[in-house]
């Protein structure tokens, strides 16, 4: 690990020389991820909700064919 005292705030690297996040941005990422996650299920409920649709449609389109 390493620490970095040179700029305002301290930062801290992995040994990999990776920088460890803040806590206001690991919140931010994992609040970016909500709204990723949150997203992704609205479009599969709207393809489901498709999906539902045109089965009824069809249902329907059988139905007045016989």
């Amino acid at each position: 690990m390493r620490f970095d005292l040179t700029g305002p705030e301290l930062q801290i690297f992995t040994e990999s020389g990776d920088r460890f996040l803040t806590y206001l941005e690991m919140r931010q990422e994992l609040q970016e991820l909500e709204l990723q996650r949150a997203e992704r299920e609205r479009q599969r409920a709207e393809r489901e909700r498709q999906r539902a649709e045109l089965e009824r449609q069809r249902a329907e389109q059988a139905g007045s064919e016989n």
